[in-house]
């Protein structure tokens, strides 16, 4: 169905042991020096994401938004400092840690992984999300499957199959289907749908083909601007095609809550939607409004040749960054 295709091969970085004074306990509280984070004893937990610097050497300069980037050459692992607050008077003890809270990624612009997935049914349908009124960023926007990388994933294959449980509502098996990897390092997993009630029939289990769209990552830059308190998003992103052996129609879907919306579109269909939407923002001067208030793109490039903005585009999509991301996935599968 796909053809034409480099595939990557995958990298895995390992698994990053916590320290013990990052886990919950009833003594101490862990906070990044930028932020503190909220009290363990109330059950919070914030989702830590590993954090790396690019190669000086190989990289002196920022990389232009969409670069391919060898990560098994480029990628070093960026360590900031952690303050341990204790409880026993003993003083405060810091430490460097490779990882933070995503939201301190984002207010910070640190460099993290991350991975799109580009979700087939059986008559070559993609699944198109919309994103809820009360998410912090792209508020109402139409966006492919995303997720971050976390400390819970050893490699990319778990970030894929735990953003299928999460977002869509399979439950996937983590017993990869290595014997049958082919050249082209095409996967398969197993998953079954959660169940929406109990006296549901658990329905048969799904293998599903999973494999990347790119030989590389692509490096990922947005400015979010003043009305995202100007949180800068580095991630090198992988894109991933997942294939289902059953059209959408025939199976049983369990969206995040949020997800406001969703639809299934054709390949060709969907192409057609990222041009037009992109020609809805051609024309755009870059400058800003008056009251800050019309909602569209206010991008401009300073001299690290980075577009900022302060909202939205006009169109479904959030802004260009993502829907040129998103473009380079698709020209891979028509």
């Amino acid at each position: 169905i796909i053809g034409g295709m480099v595939l990557l091969i995958l990298y895995n970085f390992g698994p990053t042991t916590i320290p013990s004074s990052l886990k919950t306990t009833t003594t101490t509280t862990s906070t990044n020096t930028d932020a503190r984070t909220n009290d363990k004893n109330n059950n919070t937990k914030e989702e830590l994401i590993r954090i790396y610097d690019l190669s000086p050497t190989l990289y002196p300069k920022e990389p232009m938004h969409l670069t391919p980037i060898d990560p098994s050459i480029s990628l070093l692992p960026k360590n900031i400092v952690t303050t341990t607050i204790t409880t026993n008077n003993n003083g405060d003890e810091q430490q460097q840690h490779p990882y933070t809270t995503l939201d301190i990624v984002h207010r910070k612009g640190y460099l993290h992984t991350g991975h799109i997935l580009y979700i087939l049914d059986a008559s070559n349908k993609l699944l198109f999300l919309q994103r809820s009124p009360y998410v912090t960023t792209c508020k109402n926007m139409w966006s492919l499957l995303g997720e971050h990388s976390n400390l819970s994933d050893d490699d990319g294959r778990e970030t894929v199959l735990r953003g299928l449980e999460e977002e869509i509502g399979f439950v996937a098996s983590m017993n990869f289907d290595d014997d049958h990897v082919d050249y082209a390092h095409v996967w398969t997993a197993e998953l079954h749908p959660i169940l929406k009630n109990e006296n549901k029939t658990k329905e048969s289990s799904l293998r599903i083909t999973i494999q990347n769209a790119t030989e590389f990552p692509l490096y990922y830059i947005r400015h979010y601007g003043a009305r995202n308190e100007y949180r800068v998003d580095r991630q090198l992103t992988y894109l991933w095609i997942v294939q289902f052996p059953k059209r959408h129609e025939d199976m049983d879907w369990l969206l995040d809550d949020e997800v406001e919306d969703f639809k299934w579109v054709g390949l060709e269909e969907a192409g057609r939607w990222l041009s037009i939407d992109a020609m809805a923002n051609d024309g755009d001067d870059g400058g800003s409004s008056d009251d800050g208030d019309d909602g569209g793109s206010r991008g401009s490039s300073g001299s690290s040749g980075v577009e900022e903005d302060d909202g939205p585009d006009v169109g479904d999509f959030c802004h260009e960054s993502i829907r040129s991301l998103y473009e380079v996935g698709l020209m891979n599968m028509i």
